[in-house]
């Protein structure tokens, strides 16, 4: 979207540039979660000697 805004001249190549490692920063940050997740559901199940299928699908 806001590279259509660039090609139509309504932004400039910073804002682009910007809204780009934004997006860039959330997904690094969302996946950063995900590993620390099932990172601990996997200690957990080490430490319980159980397996918990259903909320290790379903964060």
């Amino acid at each position: 979207m806001l590279e259509r805004a660039f090609e139509l001249g309504e932004a400039d190549i910073i804002e682009v540039f910007v809204a780009r490692e934004r997006f860039l920063s959330i997904q690094t940050e969302a996946l950063s979660a995900y590993d620390t997740y099932y990172r601990s559901i996997y200690e957990l199940e080490a430490l319980t000697g159980t397996t918990f299928d259903r909320v290790a699908r379903d964060p």
